[in-house]
């Protein structure tokens, strides 16, 4: 069989709501490298957000920050930073509008503390997204001034809950900024999203890491369930959408498995002869 290159995306693909991987999953990413073929993350978190249970499993390479990061077998060959003064202008419209923001780095990810506090309250109120809520505000860092973020190299930023007028918003910035819509457990009501640079995506990642291992032009599976996925899932050759993925992404997909939860990685791998 010939070695196949296949991406993975985190949240409700590898990991539920709650956090967990699923042990079929965990078990059929092992036999993959077993098999010799190559496995990689394509996550919309960033380097510092990627849980210790994800890293442990041993992926070739990752593209993070839907994009903005791309690293093969531990080295960094590709980043991507957004303009901190546009980050500082930028956020500070989402505050204007009630957003819960997190500036996210390779190091970690930037709150203002009442986000923080909001978001651990939402964490202790829902006991089923505990550890996920957890695993992420253990990387946090608060900070008081808004103009700190001018220099610390934010790749990406998500908010959450955007009370004011969205489409100003997204016009003023279009040069330099491209924004999809976020799903994430128990978000506040209201706008929600993750921005990057323009012109990145995780489709755009993938290009620079296949690039990097002579495969610029190498076919590769995806799994995905989300806006963030559009790109990669019509970029792959073959597109796998997760049960509960959303309706946006599964008009693209090759391919339609079941939920993360009901052992969904497992059952696509099975289904391409890949297990």
């Amino acid at each position: 069989m010939d070695s196949k290159l296949i991406f993975f995306d985190i949240d409700g693909t590898l990991m539920d709501e709650r956090g967990a991987v699923q042990e079929s999953s965990s078990l059929a990413l092992l036999d993959l490298k077993n098999k010799g073929h190559q496995i990689f993350v394509a996550s919309g978190r960033c380097l510092a957000e990627v849980p210790r249970k994800i890293l442990d499993i041993g992926f070739d390479g990752m593209v993070l920050g839907n994009g903005t990061y791309v690293e093969y077998q531990g080295q960094e060959i590709y980043h991507s930073i957004m303009d901190g003064k546009k980050v500082v202008e930028f956020g500070k419209v989402l505050e204007a509008g009630q957003a819960a923001i997190f500036f996210s780095s390779k190091e970690g990810c930037y709150v203002r503390s009442i986000v923080h506090e909001n978001f651990t309250r939402v964490a202790n109120e829902n006991p089923e997204t505990l550890g996920f809520w957890k695993e992420f505000l253990d990387i946090t860092k608060i900070f008081a001034d808004i103009y700190e973020l001018e220099h610390k190299g934010i790749e990406k930023v998500n908010f959450h809950g955007f009370q004011g007028d969205f489409h100003p918003l997204k016009e003023a910035f279009k040069d330099y900024f491209t924004i999809v819509p976020s799903s994430i457990p128990n978000r506040p009501k209201g706008i929600s999203g993750e921005v990057c640079n323009v012109g990145i995506s995780k489709a755009t990642g993938i290009k620079h890491l296949l690039k990097h291992i002579n495969k610029e032009n190498g076919r590769f599976i995806a799994f995905g369930d989300n806006h963030n996925d559009i790109d990669m899932i019509k970029a792959a050759d073959i597109g796998v959408v997760m049960g509960n993925g959303v309706d946006d992404l599964k008009a693209h997909g090759d391919i339609i498995t079941s939920s993360v939860t009901e052992d969904g990685i497992i059952k696509a791998l099975k289904k391409l002869e890949l297990l």
